[in-house]
């Protein structure tokens, strides 16, 4: 909450805290500037910049730092921690077992190299042979108002994907064993776990933990900007239209089950790509990512009590998990995606993990799909641009050992839907070898949600029983309209930080409003422009 009043002898009171206060109440002055944001340059924000600290990911397709054509897009901002070792690059000789639907690589066997350049996240346009993805490059777009968007991503069918990490074997626990004798001289053994190899290669371009929470931005105009004779997923999917922005695990295990098709292939290493492989810890290459918090890692401990297949099979959403395939640990907490409904309402969709109480403790036994929207429309309509601010808020509550806080959404800048105990992010890799993931956790998409196993593809052709999963039922989805700007903090950003990412780009797309008074920009600022044009209340001093 804020309550500023310029006309009884200047008084200014601000209380911001989102935990509790939902508004900010603005002053009826005109001309006078506002501190908006905590971290301005300048007190009145003259230079107009977005808030960015701890701002670790954005795109603008109108800057020539993100794209010059659409055929991949690249952040134009790097999080301080990102790593790409070793220094000569890392080649993914198995990327192609995993990668041909997510625009990287076209054939089973490709590899994707990556130099030690590639610090900044980047996003290719999703691939397919079951459905088409079509989008299109446009530049100068202009809105209703006379604004000047500019350079947009125009989808209709399509979507931009990319990962923002990468388990490899190493850094794995290592283990070592020391012979010890008591003074009684008995002998014993005493094990140790470290973290593993220093010199290992790592791919880290994000953050995987939020332990405060985490904000995302994105302005797209939601209306449909072209037409495809073409089926696309929302022809098929259309429960799963209008995923505009989507971040997690982009499909499940696709070795989990036995195929014909793989019959004598290998990875590289030669790790044969039938299932039921003994995972071990990561001491001799393999990985289990949901026991690791033994090992000082910062994984949920409660992970490593999943029961879903402690009985035999559990069936989930429709989908039955075996002993070979564990739903629940592969992406409860692991799939999070936001969406506009055909009628204009925005919300969330989630796999979260269900559970129970067992001897005075709380078990995670399946996963399941929860979600929430908006009870009206609160997307214009139109040839308009609009903002989208999602805001996580970790709290001190927890849920089956997982931490649990307030999920926000705001619509060019006011709150429309709110959360609570709200399980956040459990970002991780699937419990499988190295070399049969490579790009599949860690990911984010922007413009639609993932396709799951959909498309798909093994030595033998399409696998049946990879089909009808749970990602594929619920997040396969995109948005049709156009994709402008998405920002990604790894912070909460408050009101007062959204309120003025919106005030820095009004006049771009057109999106002005007071909240209840006559400021919509800060008083001189070089973005001021027309203050007094369309239906903007005039300024004194603008």
């Amino acid at each position: 909450m804020g309550i500023d009043n310029y006309y009884f002898n200047n008084i200014d009171g601000k209380l911001v805290n989102e935990d509790y206060w939902d508004f900010y109440l603005s002053s009826d002055n005109q001309g006078q500037s506002l501190p908006y944001a905590v971290n301005c340059r300048t007190l009145d924000c003259t230079d107009g910049i977005i808030s960015d600290n701890d701002l670790i990911l954005w795109f603008d397709v109108n800057n020539t730092g993100t794209t010059t054509d659409g055929k991949v897009l690249t952040s134009l901002v790097e999080w301080t921690g990102a790593t790409v070792t070793p220094q000569s690059g890392i080649t993914l000789s198995d990327f192609g077992l995993v990668g041909v639907d997510n625009g990287r690589v076209t054939g089973l066997t490709d590899t994707l190299v990556l130099t030690s350049a590639d610090t900044k996240v980047q996003l290719y346009p999703v691939t397919g042979q079951t459905y088409v993805y079509p989008w299109e490059f446009k530049t100068g777009t202009t809105l209703d108002g006379g604004c000047s968007m500019g350079d947009s991503i125009c989808l209709y069918g399509g979507f931009y994907q990319g990962f923002f990490k990468i388990d490899f074997e190493k850094p794995a626990p290592v283990s070592s064993t020391t012979i010890t004798t008591d003074s009684c001289g008995n002998t014993g053994y005493t094990t140790t776990v470290t973290k593993g190899d220093p010199d290992a290669k790592v791919y880290d371009l994000m953050p995987t933990n939020y332990e405060k929470g985490w904000t995302m931005e994105t302005w797209i105009k939601p209306q449909s900007c072209n037409s495809t004779t073409g089926t696309t997923l929302n022809d098929v999917y259309s429960n799963n239209s209008g995923f505009f922005f989507y971040i997690g695990t982009r499909a499940e295990d696709k070795f989990w089950n036995v195929f014909s098709g793989e019959s004598g292939y290998t990875t590289s290493t030669g790790i044969p790509l039938q299932p039921n492989i003994k995972v071990d810890e990561g001491l001799n290459g393999g990985q289990s990512w949901f026991t690791k918090s033994s090992y000082g890692f910062s994984y949920p401990w409660a992970f490593s009590n999943c029961c879903c297949n402690s009985t035999g099979s559990t069936t989930t959403q429709g989908v039955t998990s075996g002993s070979s395939y564990n739903y629940c640990n592969e992406i409860g907490e692991n799939a999070l995606g936001f969406r506009i409904t055909p009628d204009s309402k925005i919300g969330w969709r989630k796999l979260t993990v269900t559970g129970e109480c067992r001897n005075n403790k709380e078990v995670i036994t399946g996963t399941t799909v929860e979600e929430s929207y908006t009870e009206t429309s609160v997307i214009p309509t139109g040839n308009t641009a609009t903002l989208v601010q999602v805001v996580y808020i970790q709290g001190s509550g927890s849920k089956f050992g997982l931490p649990t806080g307030n999920l926000k959404i705001y619509v060019n800048g006011r709150l429309v839907l709110r959360s609570k105990d709200f399980i956040g992010l459990q970002l991780r890799s699937l419990a499988t070898w190295s070399d049969k993931q490579q790009g599949v956790p860690y990911n984010i998409s922007w413009g639609g949600g993932t396709q799951g196993l959909l498309e798909t593809k093994t030595f033998g052709g399409p696998d049946p029983e990879d089909q009808n999963l749970l990602l594929q039922n619920n997040f396969a989805g995109t948005l049709d309209g156009e994709l402008s700007q998405l920002r990604f903090y790894k912070r909460p950003l408050n009101i007062l930080e959204l309120r003025n990412n919106m005030y820095v780009d009004c006049n771009r797309y057109c999106v002005r409003t007071t909240f209840g008074g006559s400021q919509i920009i800060q008083p001189g600022s070089s973005l001021c422009g027309d203050c007094g044009s369309g239906n903007l209340p005039p300024y004194v001093n603008c």
